[in-house]
C-alpha cells in the first residue's frame, strides 16, 4: 500500500511540474509572439512619418504603422492633390485672357481623366519616396489598423500580430465628419473630400455642402472646371471664422464667379433617381423665426458633404490602455 501511495503522489508531482512546464512554456511564446521596439508609430502621415524618422536618427529601432498609403491625408488626399487640381483651375481661368493678350485658345479642350491619371502617377510617386525613406532609415513599416489591447504593458494588435514599445506615438490624424441616414436621410449617397478625389468624370452638377474652406475650395474647382455648382450654407458667409474682411469677400467672388450660393441652408433629404440625386433643401429667414422655404436640386451628379473633420481613432481601442 505504501509502494502505491508513493506512485501516486509521484505521479500527481509529475502532473503539476508538466502544467507548470507547460504554462511557462506558453508565457515565453507568448512573450516572443509580441514584437518589441524601442519607439512605436500609429499613423504613416506627416506627424507620424517625421516623429520615427528623428526617432531613427537618433538611434531608436523604429516600426510605423499604416492602414492605407505613406503620407497621410495631405499626400493622399489633401493638400498635394488638391493643389493639382486647383492648379488645373487656375490655368482654365487663365484661358479667359488669353485672347486679350493674342492668344488663340478656343478649341482647347480639358479632360478630367487625363489630369486624373497624372495627379493619381504623382500621388503614387510620393508614397514611394515615402516608403525609400524609411526603408533608408530602417525603419519597418507595418502595413494594417492598429487597435490598443489589455495587456499590462502598452500593446497594439496588428493583424493578429502584437507589437509594443518603450514609446508609442498615436498621429493617426483627422477624417471627414460625415451625416448619417438617420440625421439627413438619404446623407449616405454623398461623398466627402476624399471621394472627391475618386471621381472619375467631371460632374455635370454638383452640390457642397458646408462653409469652411475645403467647401469652399471644392466648390471653386468644380465651378471653374466645368461643372455647375451650388454651395449651401447655414448662414450668410463663408469661412466665418476668418478675417470678416476674407469671409465677406470670398463669399462676394463666389458668386460673383457663377457660384449658386444657399445662404441660411440646410440639406433636409436626399433621394436617388434616374436622372442622379435629388436635394431637397430648407431654407429659414433670419427675420422670421418660423418662417421655411422648402426647395429642390435635382439631377446632382455629386453630393459632397464639406462639414468638418473628427480625430481618427474610432478603431485604437484605446479605452483598454
Amino acid at each position: 500500500m505504501q509502494l502505491v501511495k508513493i506512485r501516486r503522489l509521484l505521479h500527481v508531482s509529475l502532473q503539476r511540474h508538466e502544467l507548470i512546464r507547460r504554462g511557462m512554456a506558453s508565457d515565453r511564446a507568448s512573450a516572443a509572439e509580441t514584437t518589441r521596439f524601442d519607439f512605436l508609430v500609429i499613423g504613416g502621415g506627416s506627424g507620424g512619418l517625421a516623429g520615427a524618422r528623428r526617432a531613427a536618427e537618433l538611434g531608436a529601432n523604429t516600426a510605423v504603422i499604416e492602414s492605407h498609403k505613406l503620407g497621410g491625408t495631405c499626400v493622399n488626399v489633401g493638400c498635394v492633390p488638391k493643389k493639382v487640381m486647383w492648379n488645373a483651375a487656375v490655368h482654365a481661368e487663365y484661358l479667359h485672357d488669353h485672347s486679350d493678350y493674342g492668344f488663340a485658345s478656343e478649341n482647347a479642350q480639358f479632360s478630367w481623366e487625363t489630369l486624373k491619371a497624372k495627379r493619381d502617377a504623382y500621388v503614387s510617386h510620393l508614397n514611394r519616396i515615402y516608403r525609400n525613406n524609411l526603408d533608408k532609415a530602417k525603419i519597418q513599416t507595418i502595413q494594417g489598423y492598429a487597435r490598443f489591447t489589455d495587456d499590462p504593458e502598452p500593446t497594439v494588435e496588428v493583424n493578429g500580430r502584437k507589437v509594443t514599445a518603450a514609446h508609442i506615438l498615436v498621429a493617426t490624424g483627422g477624417q471627414p465628419s460625415v451625416l448619417s441616414d438617420d440625421e439627413v436621410p438619404g446623407a449616405s449617397l454623398g461623398i466627402t473630400s476624399d471621394g472627391f478625389f475618386e471621381l472619375e468624370t467631371l460632374p455635370k452638377r454638383s452640390v457642397i455642402v458646408g462653409a469652411g474652406y475645403i467647401a469652399v475650395e471644392m466648390a471653386g474647382i468644380l465651378a471653374t472646371l466645368g461643372s455647375k455648382t451650388s454651395l449651401v450654407i447655414r448662414q450668410t458667409g463663408v469661412l466665418r471664422n476668418f478675417d470678416a474682411f476674407i469671409s465677406a469677400n470670398c463669399t462676394k467672388e463666389l458668386q460673383n464667379n457663377g457660384i449658386d450660393l444657399w445662404k441660411n441652408s440646410q440639406v433636409k433629404s436626399v433621394s436617388k433617381t434616374d436622372k442622379g440625386l435629388e436635394v431637397t433643401i430648407v431654407t429659414k429667414d433670419p427675420e422670421k423665426k418660423n418662417d421655411e422655404k422648402i426647395s429642390t436640386i435635382e439631377e446632382v451628379e455629386c453630393l459632397l458633404w464639406a462639414i468638418g473633420r473628427q480625430p481618427n481613432t474610432s478603431g485604437l481601442n484605446i479605452g483598454s490602455m
